[in-house]
């Protein structure tokens, strides 16, 4: 009996280590003209030690958020780029048609995610404010 618990007890610490600690909080979805995906913005946070990005995922138009967006991520470099009142980057969306969309971000926001093409979705860039 004791083995057993010990066992249950090792289960669910490596279920719970295994959590994800970070939060996503939506800012905006952006249907596409057919209506059948979505860009999502949102903020994405992992803890005091990491701050706030703002990311973008690609989904079917009924999906949810969830991780890190599978098309966009930024920062706003140590305040080099501006952001809003909690400190995500500024994401203008654009759909050019069903399988384009234009994604517009400030010049000194630090990228470290910004895909291409992402399920079938071309994905264009531009710049905003002074680099």
């Amino acid at each position: 009996m004791l083995l057993r618990l010990g066992g249950l007890a090792l289960l669910v610490l490596s279920v719970v280590a295994c959590a994800d600690p970070c939060e996503n909080t939506t800012v905006e979805e952006f249907p596409s003209p057919d209506g059948e995906a979505k860009l999502v913005v949102f903020g994405r946070e992992c803890g005091a030690t990491t701050g706030f990005s703002t990311q973008a995922s690609i989904m079917p138009w009924w999906g949810k958020v969830t991780g890190i967006g599978n098309v966009f991520v930024a920062d706003s470099d140590h305040g080099a780029a501006p952001t809003d009142k909690v400190g995500r980057v500024e994401l203008h969306v654009r759909w050019l048609s069903n399988n384009v969309v234009e994604l517009t971000h400030h010049a000194k926001a630090r990228i470290s995610k910004a895909e291409r093409n992402v399920k079938g979705i071309a994905i264009q860039y531009a710049t905003s404010g002074p680099g």
